[in-house]
């Protein structure tokens, strides 16, 4: 049953009309009289000789209890069931004594109109009561609350009960409280409502629930309840059957019934703690109450603690309720309050942040008054710890007083996931008195901030938050500049200058944490305006130090998105996103007018040094970009822009910081497959064709000169392509991989290259330390770089040696280059090329000077029917082949027989081949295998008149990969010879690869007789037909 009134008058005074006062008697002037609305004698009208009847539609109506100038008392209070009509209507007129207290019940069915005003508690420390349940509704031009000095106003709401009213007035009663109780699916709805009016003056009944205010339409605000449904973990009703008792424990399973578990208390100091017969816990002066633990119920769930209480300490004394990791420290506890037992001044306390350095806040009583009218730290009220969880250690929580939120949005952060105690201390010579503890485990929202803007028309932004971040953990208002800033068709407008910024610290869910930051955009103005919208720390405050945002741009600019990152302060950095990038990423024309969304999607690092990813409407633009701010105790969105007044602006929608994010799982680095329609630029479509990398980003510098044809990369003109997001956070100081695949079809003298480099000046190929030129024609097919950067060197890849290894080579078909480089000491580093899985050079030692990494491609090519195309161009860590993983696959047994030193066949008898020869040679530990795969001798064999003998032994291609070498040494005499001699190499007369991919054949030629006696350094090669040959395999 809704009824929708539309007035602009409030009329604060009864209606100038001729009535009747017919007053409430109960069983006053008849003894029979019911508590029915419809028994006419239970009412009475004074002004013609309390005759009894029915209240009508032109007559004033007094309920109350006692009647002034008694003692009289009417015993019962009127109850109502059925429809009525009233011209005015008060409610605890005057009263008698202790007869103050009036009420008026609406049940089913019930459905009352006031023509005038409803007054509620007019008279000195009287209480007015109003309770509506089932679909009992009510209507009335105004309410009127709290005239009476000291008095109390109370609407209860529940089932599907209504009230509509044209005005609400807080009436001149000096320390009134007065409060709207709604539960179910009651509706409470008013004309000229003041935002804040939600859970504080009205509000829920349900712990966890909170009250929800809409703008819905003709100036009417409706007032719903948002049920939160909590799961009773735990509750304790102190009753003890009567019983007075030390014992904090007695009866503490019926005390307890129907929760979870039953948790004990255990006192920490003295013992004169009571159960007192009344069902109450009285703390004594100075005594430490604790609880059992609660981690395990409360986990990483948000939840309710509430409990009531009253201090009976004066003065300075105190008492407080803590939930700690620790046991005692009160003010050790990020989840704490205090009361004060005083009547002014600073009355409350409580505490946040991190366990044992926590941030303390206060409340006057004032400030609480004005919260709760009449607020007495002597009078009963329920104290509610609401917490919203992050995880199992962090979280925001808010203080409640009887139901109305006191302090909001508080962080905590526990020291540890294993121990939680609710705790209580009374400090003072007086008891404190507690009752009905409640612990309740209640949903967690879904994001950790979320604004849906989600409400009328309005300039002012601050409009209906809690309804807008009603899937929130922490909600904020805003500050700063908020003129320029207004709501619009459910959309946040910006359209001016100056800065506009969450008040609320949101560090909690961000520092050190995997997280999302998001929103929907549009920017309808085609000027060359901009809108900013970034994070900020104490320390980067401003759009031009934060390493964490982007600048958005106008129509009548050609970039489409400015990005920051970097670190913090001077140092952050600028990615520029073009309207042409985005027209690539997308394969179709990019529409800034449009609304997006844009995503920052942030992976935490070490050091305080993270990476986020760049994704519009789900397609990843820029991935990878690493930022770091100088400090970590704030973190708060902030919005700036250049639109003049009035501009079309842009508009923002749904913004949000949400836990619920992963890291990418990508299988590389970097990945460019090239796997799009043929176009005639490097960046078409880029990103879709990187998304199997962690680096997303479009090629810089003349990427227009390179073209994506059958798949590949297509290079046939001079000019660069440029990777342009650091790769040093990924691979600087690991083992890493570059492969590609490369076509040269050119056969003019041309030559691409491709290499990394850093960001030391000058010619980043010529001094690149990695990489390679690939030449179309000559004997040289790659010239491959190495040494340190700026002075490079490395050995040439010939045409003759390709030959040898792959019988004919042809540089004309598709043949897959790696780059394997093996991470060193001190920033030095080796490297090994391969060519189609075989390795034609290893160990080349390198070294970058710079701190970043990137790679480019160039080259002189200039026949557009021929050049270079490459493929599958990939960066990736490399994990080096270890002994452990073949000692593992080849089925031994760690620490059981996979030894270096261990032969294994034959029940460990051996073949004498130990298990290191076994993985050196590519032998099977577990099979007598030795005289296959141990080096062969041969000779002595003529060659040109002298004689050679021949040593031939297995060497895994990737040796140098694997930290293996083999070294053939000699010695002329076994007895007398004290050590073997490395032959360095020398004695290598060929290799054999084409046998198998993994290893070689290494032959070695060792002349019968030798003498270099007079060679410095080579001294000891000096035999005649007598010599002995060792192949010492070590493994570094």
């Amino acid at each position: 049953m809704k009824k929708y009134l539309v007035s602009s008058a409030l009329m604060a005074v009864a209606c100038m009309v001729q009535a009747n006062s017919i007053h409430w008697g109960g069983t006053l002037f008849a003894g029979g009289a019911t508590a029915s609305w419809t028994d006419p004698t239970s009412w009475a009208d004074p002004n013609n000789g309390d005759t009894s009847g029915v209240p009508g539609a032109g007559d004033d109506v007094i309920i109350q209890r006692g009647v002034y100038g008694g003692p009289f008392d009417s015993v019962i209070m009127p109850v109502l069931s059925s429809s009525a009509a009233v011209n005015t209507m008060v409610i605890a007129n005057n009263g008698d004594g202790s007869l103050l207290d009036s009420q008026l019940d609406m049940v089913a069915g019930a459905d009352l109109t006031i023509a005038g005003n409803l007054t509620m508690a007019a008279f000195l420390n009287s209480t007015a009561t109003l309770n509506l349940s089932g679909d009992a509704a009510f209507t009335s031009f105004g309410l009127i609350m709290g005239n009476g000095n000291s008095s109390t106003s109370v609407i209860h709401m529940s089932g599907t009960s209504s009230i509509d009213i044209v005005a609400l007035v807080f009436g001149f009663g000096t320390g009134a409280s007065r409060s709207i109780i709604m539960d179910g699916d009651a509706e409470f709805r008013t004309q000229g409502a003041v935002p804040g009016w939600e859970n504080t003056l009205i509000i829920a009944a349900g712990a966890g629930d909170y009250i929800l205010a809409t703008d819905i339409g003709g100036g009417v605000t409706e007032y719903t309840v948002i049920p939160i449904t909590a799961t009773l973990m735990l509750q304790d009703s102190f009753a003890t059957g009567g019983v007075a008792t030390t014992d904090l424990n007695y009866n503490l399973a019926a005390r307890q019934a129907g929760t979870a578990a039953t948790k004990s208390f255990v006192i920490g100091s003295g013992g004169s703690s009571t159960l007192a017969a009344d069902g109450n816990l009285h703390q004594a002066s100075g005594e430490y109450i604790e609880l059992d633990n609660l981690a395990i119920e409360l986990a990483d769930n948000s939840f309710s603690i509430s409990m009531k209480a009253m201090t009976v300490n004066t003065n300075d004394d105190w008492m407080s309720m803590s939930v700690a990791d620790t046991s005692g420290g009160v003010t050790a506890s990020p989840m704490n309050f205090i009361v004060f037992g005083r009547t002014n001044g600073l009355v409350f306390s409580y505490w946040y942040g991190v366990s044992g350095a926590t941030s303390g806040g206060s409340l006057q009583q004032w400030e609480l008054e004005a919260k709760i009218p009449g607020f007495s730290m002597f009078a009963e009220h329920t104290y509610e710890f609401r917490a919203k969880a992050l995880s199992d250690t962090t979280g925001y929580y808010s203080i409640y007083i009887d139901g109305v939120s006191i302090v909001a949005n508080l962080p905590y952060e526990f020291a540890d996931n294993t121990d939680r105690k609710l705790a209580w201390l009374n400090v003072g010579a007086a008891s404190s008195v507690w009752d009905d503890l409640n612990v309740s485990i209640i949903p967690t929202p879904l994001y950790a901030f979320f604004d849906s803007f989600d409400t009328s028309d309005t300039n002012d932004v601050n409009a209906d938050i809690a309804s807008r971040q009603v899937d929130s953990i922490v909600e904020s208002t805003y500050a700063g500049h908020l003129p320029p800033y207004s709501i619009t068709n459910n959309t946040m407008k910006h359209a001016g200058g100056g800065p506009m910024w969450t008040a609320s610290n949101l560090a909690l869910p961000i520092v050190g944490q995997d997280f999302e930051f998001s929103f929907d955009v549009s920017v309808p103005d085609t000027s060359s305006s901009w809108t900013s919208i970034f994070l900020v720390s104490t320390n980067e405050i401003d759009r031009d130090v934060t390493p964490f945002g982007a600048l958005i741009l106008g129509g009548g600019q050609p970039g489409a998105f400015d990005l920051y990152y970097g670190f913090g302060g001077i140092t952050r950095e600028v990615f520029p996103i073009s309207t042409n990038t985005m027209n690539m990423a997308f394969g179709a024309p990019y529409d800034k007018t449009a609304e997006h969304t844009v995503q920052f999607i942030s992976t935490a690092g070490t050091g305080g040094t993270n990476a986020y990813d760049f994704v519009v409407d789900g397609i990843t633009i820029v991935s990878g970009l690493q930022y770091a701010f100088s400090e970590d105790s704030t973190r708060q969105i902030r919005i700036v822009g250049t639109f003049a007044d009035g501009a079309d602006g842009a508009y923002y929608n749904n913004l949000k910081i949400s836990n619920d994010v992963s890291a990418p799982q990508r299988d590389h680095v970097f990945f460019d497959d090239f796997n799009v329609s043929d176009y005639p630029h490097a960046n078409w479509g880029y990103a879709s064709r990187l998304t199997n990398g962690l680096v997303v980003a479009p090629y810089a510098a003349h990427p227009q000169n390179f073209s994506i044809t059958n798949g590949m990369l297509h290079q046939f003109q001079g000019g660069i392509l440029q990777q342009d997001v650091d790769l040093a956070p990924y691979i600087a100081g690991e083992d890493f991989e570059l492969s590609f695949k490369v076509t040269q079809l050119d056969t003019d003298g041309s030559w691409s290259a491709i290499y990394m480099h850093d960001e030391t000046p000058g010619d980043q190929r010529a001094n690149s330390s990695l990489g390679c030129e690939i030449y179309s024609t000559g004997e040289n097919v790659y010239d491959l770089h190495g040494g340190i950067i700026n002075t490079p060197s490395g050995p040439a890849v010939t045409q003759t040696e390709l030959d040898a290894a792959f019988g004919t080579f042809d540089r004309s078909q598709e043949h897959e280059l790696r780059f394997i480089s093996l991470a060193g000491a001190g920033g030095s580093n080796t490297y090994s090329f391969i060519v189609d899985g075989v390795t034609m050079e290893s160990n080349i030692p390198y070294q970058f000077l710079g701190s970043t990494r990137k790679f480019g491609i160039t080259g002189t090519m200039s026949n557009p029917a021929a050049g270079v195309y490459y493929d599958d161009l990939v960066l990736s860590l490399y994990v080096r082949p270890t002994y452990e993983a073949w000692a593992s696959s080849k089925g031994l047994v760690a620490g059981v027989n996979d030894g270096r030193e261990y032969d294994a066949e034959n029940g460990g008898i051996g073949d004498g081949m130990v298990n290191l020869l076994e993985y050196a040679f590519g032998g099977d530990p577990l099979a007598v295998d030795a005289a296959t795969y141990l080096p062969a001798y041969s000779g002595p064999v003529d060659v040109g008149g002298t004689n050679y003998m021949s040593y031939v032994y297995r060497r895994r291609s990737d040796a140098g990969i694997r930290g293996l070498v083999y070294d053939l040494q000699f010695k002329t005499d076994l007895v007398l010879s004290p050590d073997w001699t490395s032959t360095l190499g020398l004695a290598e007369a060929g290799i054999d690869d084409t046998t198998d991919p993994d290893f070689d054949r290494v032959t070695n030629s060792i002349p019968t007789v030798m003498d270099l006696s007079s060679t410095p350094g080579f001294e000891e090669w000096v035999w005649d037909e007598q010599l002995f040959l060792n192949l010492e395999v070590t493994e570094n």
